[in-house]
């Protein structure tokens, strides 16, 4: 649900989720703001909080069957900590007791891809029927690496530049490393983003300060997936459990890592490591035990 670009981002965890369905038998089908009836099991994949309050009640009232996947932080009452304030500042906000939370309440079932919706789901009457955990698969091994000494890049980041993120990313540039950015704010296609990757020797995981400081857990694993040398910032909270299959520095620290793992060429053997640890975790074992958990209960 929810714009293109919204669906740009979220393609790594739909493809991983789509080739689990795929192993346990199921037949999927992705589609874009339209849901199925009949006997389809519609899931409803990240985005609602972009839409409007009707376009939300459209989803309830629509007398279609769907699970729900929230992608954002659910706090304080809102979604991502935006009040109708941000909105009069021009940022985005989601009405979430008087749309959001009826589409939840609305679902068949609920899977939260961060554990802590998974306690804060229930202070709304949402009680979640479990925790979609990301793991590893074949078929997300996408990125065909180049040889080493064909790496044109030091440093690779994309994400959302905030104020923090582009502190750390001054700093590593003073320390005269070649950087490669791609700001959320400009929307790059996923087959560029991915030559980006192999061509940098390092791939930055920067923290999330929305809510709570967070990482993505999703990029570790698609990283470690793909043997590609990931570098996350420390944080007090690993939502998910994500944070073994990752290089880790603190955030005054980055830069001078980055410049240690070059010169050593430790981020080689590194990548190495994590791409053996993440084969250990496949996520069809994850997805099929959270279908029998949900379907056991519905």
């Amino acid at each position: 649900m929810g714009t293109r670009a919204n669906l740009n981002y979220q393609r790594d965890w739909l493809l991983l989720v789509t080739y689990a369905l795929q192993d346990l038998g199921h037949a999927v089908v992705m589609s874009h703001n339209r849901l199925d009836s009949g006997s389809t099991i519609n899931i409803i994949c990240h985005g609602v909080h972009d839409l409007s309050s009707e376009e939300m009640h459209h989803i309830i009232n629509s007398d279609v069957n769907y699970g729900a996947i929230p992608g954002e932080i659910i706090i304080n009452g809102t979604v991502n900590n935006r009040s109708q304030f941000d909105e009069e500042m021009g940022l985005p906000w989601t009405d979430f007791s008087g749309g959001y939370l009826p589409y939840l309440k609305g679902a068949d079932f609920v899977w939260c891809v961060m554990e802590h919706n998974m306690r804060e789901l229930p202070k709304y009457g949402v009680n979640p029927a479990g925790f979609l955990k990301f793991g590893f698969h074949p078929r997300l091994q996408e990125i065909k690496l180049i040889p080493n000494e064909y790496r044109d890049n030091d440093v690779y980041f994309f994400g959302l530049l905030t104020e923090a993120r582009s502190r750390i990313l001054k700093v590593i540039k003073q320390k005269g490393l070649k950087i490669l950015l791609h700001d959320y704010g400009n929307p790059t296609l996923a087959f560029m983003r991915n030559s980006n990757i192999n061509r940098s020797r390092i791939v930055l995981n920067l923290a999330q300060d929305v809510g709570f400081r967070h990482i993505s857990g999703l990029r570790i694993v698609y990283l470690a997936t793909n043997c590609c040398y990931g570098l996350s910032e420390s944080v007090g909270i690993d939502d998910g459990d994500y944070l073994k299959f990752s290089d880790v520095a603190n955030p005054n620290e980055i830069a001078e890592r980055c410049l240690e793992v070059i010169e050593t060429k430790a981020y080689l053997n590194l990548a190495e490591k994590y791409h053996e640890m993440i084969k250990k975790f496949p996520m069809k074992n994850y997805l099929e035990e959270l279908l029998d958990e949900t379907f056991a209960s519905i």
